[in-house]
């Protein structure tokens, strides 16, 4: 089994996620947990970011989380977590 890949959060991830609770905020852990060790997860679909980038979007609960990995220095960054409607 290969080593899980380390996961970075942007500073509004990270801030959001303090503001969470309760099984919201369980679920989205759980999820980037789970892609420390599923980095090739491509999400529930891909988008392209400014920059030209493939990027990730998963849906959890009521929330989609954006994300991309990095594969040659084994990170996955989550970009952005927003509420959806």
């Amino acid at each position: 089994m290969s080593e899980p890949y380390a996961i970075f959060l942007k500073r509004p991830v990270h801030d959001l996620l303090k503001t969470l609770r309760g099984y919201r905020k369980r679920a989205i852990e759980k999820y980037i947990d789970y892609l420390s060790d599923n980095p090739f997860d491509e999400g529930d679909f891909p988008e392209t970011d400014r920059e030209g980038r493939i990027v990730y979007c998963k849906i959890v609960r009521d929330y989609a989380i954006t994300y991309y990995p990095d594969h040659p220095v084994k990170e996955v960054k989550v970009l952005e977590i927003v509420q959806t409607p």
